[in-house]
């Protein structure tokens, strides 16, 4: 599933977790982020229970607990159906792993870090 130096790729395909659950990190550092403001966007968005605010001390992290729309799932193995296809693969996935990824993010990661 992913072609990353740093990610067993056999591994990766029975676990697909960093398809199954999206995080987005918003730095209290770039403008005052209003907590309304992100529950605004829960709902508009429809996602409901399916999204939820972390705080971890400088940082909002907005998680989206919904799989992507992408993943496939055959015989307890995932795959992409848009992988080999740059116009429609998500940027985001295109670079992940990401620098600060670990083996706590990703348990399939090669020596335990980016």
């Amino acid at each position: 599933m992913n072609r990353s130096p740093y990610i067993d790729p056999e591994l990766c395909r029975r676990c697909a977790e960093c398809c199954k659950t999206f995080e987005i990190e918003y730095s209290r550092a770039w403008d005052p982020v209003d907590l309304s403001e992100i529950d605004r966007i829960r709902a508009l968005a429809g996602f409901g229970d399916h999204v939820t605010v972390r705080e971890e001390g400088e940082t909002i992290v907005l998680v989206i607990d919904i799989p992507c729309r992408h993943l496939i799932e055959e015989g307890g193995l995932y795959s992409c159906s848009v992988y080999d296809d740059p116009q429609r693969r998500p940027l985001m996935c295109e670079h992940y792993p990401y620098r600060h990824t670990t083996q706590a993010d990703c348990p399939h990661m090669r020596g335990g870090e980016v």
